[in-house]
């Protein structure tokens, strides 16, 4: 809305995605660049704030919010508050808990860095009918971004990624698994993380153990 507001835009690129282009497009945060972020991964306040009488370290965010808030709001630094819209907050459809929206380390593919490369070979091709390659396939590779690969969910399948940060290996089979974990044949039956997590393989330049990425 342009006739409302006070023309003021706040941005977290740690919490939002359109926050996060909007910085990356005007400099204000690099490529890679590790976020600031008051919250671990149960999304409680790791930091205090030396203005606030009551502590908010180790608190829910939500219940955190509502300290800041009543601060802003008694500390003159708040020139007026109005509601101007409702909308639906986010909850797991698991639990149906509060959810809050946040930037974590995931592995991508660097598929920007092959945007050229692809758009090339879309070039080359020959599309049927046509107007596929010209329009909505183009389109679509020009607006593409970098894809992330890994999923933080426990039940699920895991990254075949083994490191000891110095050292990595992608594994391609339970043979090769096996094998490099010194494993008998036919015991590794079952990829959840569970069954793979504690598996480590020995480091071919006498290094630390390679472990599976988190």
């Amino acid at each position: 809305m342009t006739n409302s507001g006070t023309g003021l835009v706040h941005l977290a690129p740690m919490f939002g995605i359109d926050d996060y282009r909007v910085c990356m497009d005007y400099d204000i945060i690099k490529r890679n660049q590790v976020l600031a972020d008051p919250f671990d991964a149960n999304c409680n306040f790791v930091v205090d704030f030396p203005e606030l009488e009551s502590g908010v370290k180790g608190m829910l965010f939500t219940n955190g919010e509502n300290i800041i808030r009543q601060y802003v709001n008694t500390s003159d630094l708040q020139f007026g508050s109005s509601q101007m819209m409702n909308h639906r907050y986010p909850h797991c459809w698991r639990s149906d808990t509060l959810l809050m929206y946040r930037a974590i380390s995931c592995w991508f593919v660097n598929v920007t860095k092959l945007k050229d490369s692809i758009l090339d070979n879309v070039e080359e091709s020959h599309w049927v009918p046509e107007t596929i390659r010209a329009g909505r396939f183009t389109n679509w590779i020009k607006d593409t971004v970098d894809w992330c690969i890994s999923r933080n969910r426990y039940w699920g399948t895991p990254l075949p990624i083994w490191t000891n940060g110095d050292e990595t290996i992608v594994i391609d089979s339970i043979a090769l698994l096996e094998q490099l974990t010194n494993q008998p044949k036919g015991t590794i039956t079952d990829l959840h993380r569970p069954s793979v997590d504690h598996l480590v393989i020995p480091s071919q330049k006498g290094g630390e153990p390679l472990k599976r990425v988190t």
